[in-house]
């Protein structure tokens, strides 16, 4: 849940807030050029936004862009840890419990999520009671028959019960399974009724309540974020004017006028609240002078302006498209974490043993590895206290420690670099990862594979059919996968965070076999991928389908 709060969703809510600000900033703009209709649609825009993460390629305009998704190397064999300026002092605070500030946080967003749907689908469910208890089915024969002549004004042939009630004070369409139309007691002339039936079955046409549903999804999800209410209220505020202007565009004035006197002696009659995922034919007072201004001066929209109308529907989804991936590499990006000189903790002997030994060792204690530089000869690290939910751990800062190699020496799972130039190789691959390729092989020096970034717990599918030879941890390349395909054709599958097959299994090309992750010496989620024919390493690229 951590995951998913922290690398998902709040980086969709600042996406979608953001097409939320550049949509308020051009609201003086637009109102004076486009219609409610135009206004009432563009609101979907941040709503998928809020909803969707998009990919764009623009990770190569961003700063980071240079160490995102490389592997520091492919593999390293048993290290040497020497410990630089490690100060053994007593520590100032004593033993305490650890506060998981981001499990907090999650678990805070979700409790709201929870009190938001809550409180909506009590409020609903009060309502539903309240009406089944006091409606009554409409049995005025000439109220039936103006009913069903706009139904088939409108082309609509399913049957949408009509009812009225005295705890409704404005006539509403609910239910998006099973519509029904509610009137009030209202005292309506038959052309005032036409004048409701006509609004209520556009709500119906163009399927307004999903619309309506759809926002008050996205909203509760980002209920810690004010500019998904803005998005939401606009959207419920727009139906009823994007309908009014739906209706009035077909209008001569005589029923103009009388589609404004019937929204007038509703609104006279209103009395409570309408529900959220519901079209009430009035709206307050705020907008009736807005709303009859609309029915009375509506001017159809030139084609010019509604070319342009589209333009600037296409540019702000771009904008929020861009949003949504800076956003998201943002938040995948490596963590950095600083580190502190005024104060140590003691950490273990550690001399002589792998890197994967040592991560395991300091796991216990509470402590994580990051990966922080290379420079010749070795690898820094540093050792930050990041440990699980619940557990104790001594205070302290963070110790930086030196990796340093002894003579080069290849590890069994990584043959010699040398690039294969002969025969094309009989085999077909799959593209193991959905996700952007941040570097093939030689795009730098020693680089024998291709990285391919992609969110954590992606899918990773083996590329041809093969047989597991290999499916463990290893130093330079964590979690790892690798399949034999015969004729001295293997694949490799590094930095995976779960490892989903087992030695002699068998997967067939295009299966799961593993989840992308940043286990080994990785400085983001990637899948690094390798082929390889009797141990030379062999560009992927012309093999790909």
């Amino acid at each position: 849940m951590k995951l998913f709060f922290f690398e998902h969703l709040l980086p969709l809510s600042f996406s979608g807030a953001g097409v939320v600000f550049v949509i308020l900033l051009l609201l003086p703009l637009t109102r004076k050029m486009f219609s409610n209709t135009w206004h009432y649609y563009l609101w979907s825009v941040p709503l998928v936004i809020f909803a969707i993460p998009f990919s764009l390629p623009v990770e190569a305009l961003l700063w980071w862009n240079k160490t995102t998704g490389s592997p520091v190397s492919e593999a390293l064999p048993p290290i040497i840890m020497q410990m630089q300026e490690l100060m053994e002092v007593p520590l100032s605070c004593s033993v305490r419990p650890v506060i998981d500030g981001r499990q907090l946080t999650a678990f805070l967003w979700l409790a709201g999520v929870f009190l938001f749907f809550g409180y909506k689908f009590w409020s609903w469910a009060r309502f539903c009671y309240q009406l089944r208890k006091n409606r009554r089915c409409f049995d005025d024969s000439q109220i039936l028959a103006i009913f069903e002549q706009v139904k088939q004004t409108k082309h609509i042939k399913r049957k949408i019960p009509l009812y009225y009630s005295d705890k409704v004070g404005t006539p509403m369409l609910i239910g998006i399974l099973f519509p029904k139309i509610i009137l009030p007691k209202a005292s309506l002339s038959p052309e005032e009724f036409t004048m409701v039936f006509l609004h209520e079955l556009t709500h119906y046409s163009r399927c307004d309540l999903i619309y309506k549903l759809a926002a008050l999804l996205v909203n509760g999800f980002h209920w810690f974020n004010p500019l998904a209410y803005v998005a939401a209220g606009q959207i419920n505020r727009l139906c009823e004017l994007s309908c009014d202007e739906a209706l009035v565009k077909t209008m001569d004035p005589l029923q103009r006028k009388d589609y404004g006197k019937a929204i007038l002696n509703v609104l006279q009659e209103t009395k409570v609240k309408t529900p959220s995922v519901s079209s009430s034919f009035s709206l307050g007072k705020q907008d009736l002078i807005r709303r009859l201004h609309l029915i009375m001066d509506f001017k159809k929209t030139k084609k010019i302006i509604l070319a342009g109308g589209i333009c600037t529907i296409v540019l702000i989804t771009f904008v929020g498209a861009s949003l949504s991936s800076a956003i998201s590499l943002q938040s995948s990006k490596p963590d950095n974490p600083s580190l502190v000189d005024q104060a140590y903790v003691s950490v273990p002997d550690l001399t002589g043993i792998s890197l994967a030994e040592a991560q395991k060792v300091l796991s216990d204690l509470g402590l994580k590895l990051n990966y922080s530089e290379t420079s010749a000869g070795g690898v820094t690290v540093a050792i930050s206290q990041e440990p699980a939910a619940g557990s104790q751990l001594l205070a302290g800062g963070v110790v930086k420690a030196y990796f340093s190699e002894p003579e080069a020496q290849p590890s069994p799972e990584t043959p010699p670099i040398e690039l294969y130039d002969g025969e094309k190789l009989d085999i077909s691959l799959l593209i193991p990862v959905s996700g952007h390729v941040s570097a093939q092989v030689n795009a730098y020096p020693g680089h024998s594979g291709t990285d391919i970034i992609a969110p954590e717990g992606t899918d990773i599918t083996a590329a041809a059919d093969g047989t597991v030879i290999y499916s463990d941890f290893t130093t330079g390349y964590g979690n790892c996968v690798i399949l034999d395909h015969g004729n001295g054709i293997r694949t490799v599958y590094g930095h995976c965070k779960e490892l989903l097959v087992s030695v002699d299994d068998t997967p067939a090309q295009g299966e799961v076999i593993a989840t992308v992750g940043k286990t080994g010496l990785a400085t983001g989620n990637h899948c690094h991928f390798e082929l390889r024919y009797n141990d030379q390493y062999v560009d992927p690229t012309p093999y790909f389908n």
